[in-house]
């Protein structure tokens, strides 16, 4: 099965500024205020207020740019009625308030969706990379411990960038149609091909050259 990255759309002219929408002062998701704080992998029934406003020059799109939050898509219902016929992950559609001229538009979700990938990653073929000083070491992923170990190591030492080389994963993988690893957001074919045929906006696919089903 072929899968491509799925970003949210750089083009100006579709979507008019990046970020398109922002926090109003009465959102509480992500907000020190917040008694609730919902952390990546997360998916609990319910989420602090969130709210968000469309930026002065942002046009409306099916995908969403925003800063907060942080993780997960912001999507038209048109989007999660057609993803919502594919294999994912575990999610939740969250319905949120946004926001444009002061007027607010109806059916846009949070898509919140997580599995943990590292049962499904053949361990000896993955690859990761460290570079410091113009020296580049790479390693196999090992373990997952030893993955996030590393990782973790270097998001302490800023001369040291730490790079995801490449990643295959087992037969036992449930080939989802959509999926997160390590901030990148894997779209199958057969799901970019639905979403280019229903007119979805927003966003942007390239094929990956990193991930190896």
């Amino acid at each position: 099965m072929k899968y491509y990255t799925l970003t949210v759309s750089d083009n100006l002219d579709t979507i008019g500024t990046l970020p398109q929408v922002v926090n109003t002062d009465d959102n509480l998701f992500g907000s020190p205020f917040s008694p609730i704080k919902i952390n990546y992998g997360e998916i609990p029934e319910e989420i602090p207020f969130l709210e968000l406003e469309f930026e002065k020059n942002a046009k409306i799109t099916d995908l969403l740019s925003t800063y907060n939050p942080s993780f997960g898509l912001l999507v038209s219902g048109k989007f999660k009625k057609i993803i919502l016929n594919f294999k994912l992950t575990a999610n939740k559609f969250y319905p949120i308030s946004l926001l444009k001229d002061s007027s607010y538009i109806k059916n846009y979700y949070w898509f919140n969706f997580y599995d943990n990938l590292f049962p499904y990653i053949d361990m000896n073929k993955s690859k990761f990379s460290i570079q410091k000083n113009g020296q580049k070491i790479e390693c196999s992923f090992e373990s997952k411990e030893f993955f996030k170990k590393k990782e973790r190591e270097c998001l302490m030492d800023f001369s040291k960038t730490f790079k995801v080389e490449n990643l295959y994963l087992l037969n036992t993988f449930p080939k989802y149609d959509l999926f997160e690893f390590e901030n990148f957001t894997f779209i199958s074919e057969i799901l970019l091909e639905s979403l280019i045929k229903n007119n979805i906006t927003g966003y942007k696919a390239k094929e990956s050259k990193i991930l190896f089903v």
